[in-house]
């Protein structure tokens, strides 16, 4: 049985709260609320890509926390973040800024996150680890016992979640020598404990494409938390090729090997592993009623071994959203009425799909061609065989197609052909916007509470969660290439602009 714990390894966050930038000097104390020794207060904050993020996230962490609060210019914490990057080069370290924003009520608070973008140009990476603080709404000077709040505060926080330093002070290099001085103190001695390897049972009902993703998503949660495969994490990965009584055996396998965790991937797969596995931590994902099918009793703390993240719907059990999709995507070229798609000839499912589309697009007076393939090499040819027939390309759920996506691309962008995707990862291969679930995300979601349960939480405690319906995922510059003006309104209703 596994036993909960806190890892072993270092994983330092920065975090820093303010309109500002953390700027180090002249120390000053803090009163009640930061001692030495004390818990952390825990928050949530929203990324700016509008999702959760908590403290409780870094528990079995090295965390350096930094508060500001002000009006100084924000690009001195590039210069601190370089500072530590350098220094601790090596030691996984994360950079969490949180900015606290007086949002006027007549602006919105999308329209904030992009200017946060645009104004600062960061990186992908930098855009997850900035969370905002909405007015101040979570107190936290209060909490963290901060009376000056115009100079920069820094506290470092152990793995348990206690604070070990903080002090108050302006940038110098004499504190910055302080912090470098006190924290590698902490790392020395975190890094003095022997590393342990964990071990994940990963089972899937059937290989999907959808799963697929939503494991790497799951395993990306776990190595920007220090959880490394092949370090200290090792996945036994197990398919039961659709055998539901090959499920059950894997299940008991799972026990009797004694592995640390299981992430269970579909609805069908989970119910058949929560019969068997009673103390190991299972955390499901792509899952789409869990409570109804009586893999938790609701989406609260479920008091069990069960924890996990629910979709709206599977493609393993469900339709794949081809109306929604074609709707969305008209909004986009209203004019264009000859749609083009790609397909492997003889694929059961995605000519469910195709009638689906037809039918749709009778409805919306569009005509849709159809270009028909035997494999991915076939792709290119389909996608120029559609050249001067069609004012638009919608590709579906058909992998063959989705594998050779960027040949299709090459051609829409060659002749200035909007293409869209049916899989939200299409945008990054060349689609001007995709319209579906994030099947990466649900992966990850489920990732992040794993570790917390690796962290030292029980399963039991955390509670499940269910994803947003769909997602949309725009590219202007894949727009642009292919002569599409993406319409102001659906620039404001993506949720991740590339």
């Amino acid at each position: 049985m596994m036993k909960f714990f806190n890892k072993n390894f270092i994983n330092i966050a920065i975090l820093l709260i303010g309109l500002t930038v953390l700027l180090l000097v002249n120390e000053k104390p803090l009163r009640a609320g930061s001692e030495k020794g004390s818990i952390a207060p825990d928050f949530t904050l929203e990324n700016v890509d509008g999702e959760n993020v908590s403290l409780k996230d870094f528990r079995g962490s090295i965390l350096v926390l930094g508060m500001v609060f002000g009006d100084k210019a924000a690009h001195d914490i590039e210069k601190y973040r370089e500072r530590l990057k350098s220094q601790f080069n090596g030691k996984l370290i994360n950079i969490l800024k949180v900015v606290q924003v007086n949002k006027p009520i007549f602006i919105t608070k999308k329209f904030i996150r992009s200017k946060i973008k645009k104004q600062h140009e960061y990186s992908q990476d930098a855009i997850k680890y900035t969370l905002i603080d909405w007015g101040g709404a979570q107190d936290l000077e209060a909490k963290y016992g901060i009376e000056d709040k115009d100079t920069p505060t820094i506290f470092i926080i152990g793995k348990n979640g206690e604070i070990l330093f903080s002090f108050q002070g302006w940038y110098s290099e004499e504190n910055m020598n302080k912090l470098e001085k006190e924290l590698s103190a902490v790392l020395a001695l975190s890094s003095a404990a022997q590393e342990k390897i964990f071990r994940i049972g990963v089972s899937r009902i059937m290989f999907h494409p959808a799963l697929e993703l939503a494991q790497n998503g799951f395993k990306t949660a776990l190595e920007e938390a220090g959880y490394i495969e092949g370090k200290n994490i090792d996945f036994d990965y197990q398919d039961a090729q659709a055998d539901f009584d090959k499920m059950t055996r894997i299940a008991h396998t799972f026990v009797s090997d004694k592995v640390d965790m299981v992430h269970s991937l579909s609805s069908t797969g989970t119910e058949e592993m929560v019969k068997v596995v009673k103390e190991i931590p299972i955390v499901f994902s792509m899952v789409t009623n869990p409570v109804e099918v009586g893999i938790i009793n609701d989406m609260g703390p479920s008091g069990t071994n069960v924890t996990g993240v629910s979709v709206y719907s599977c493609p393993l059990m469900d339709r794949w959203p081809v109306n929604s999709q074609l709707e969305m995507y008209v909004k986009f070229i209203p004019n264009a009425k000859r749609w083009g798609t790609i397909y492997k000839e003889g694929s059961v499912n995605t000519k469910f799909h195709i009638t689906e589309i037809n039918e749709r697009s009778e409805l919306l007076g569009l005509e849709l061609v159809e270009a028909l393939v035997s494999k991915a090499d076939d792709v290119g040819k389909a996608a120029e065989s559609l050249v001067g027939k069609v004012d638009a390309i919608f590709i579906t759920s058909d992998s063959t197609a989705i594998s050779a996506f960027e040949d299709i691309a090459k051609v829409c962008n060659e002749n200035m052909i909007p293409l869209f995707g049916g899989e939200l990862e299409c945008v990054s291969k060349g689609a001007a916007a995709a319209y579906n679930q994030d099947y990466f995300l649900t992966g990850y979601k489920a990732g992040k509470k794993a570790i917390r349960i690796l962290n030292g939480e029980k399963p039991g405690d955390i509670p499940s969660e269910r994803t947003k319906k769909y997602y949309l995922v725009v590219s202007q510059k894949n727009a642009e290439a292919q002569g599409v003006t993406i319409p102001e309104e659906l620039i404001k209703m993506a949720d991740k602009i590339l």
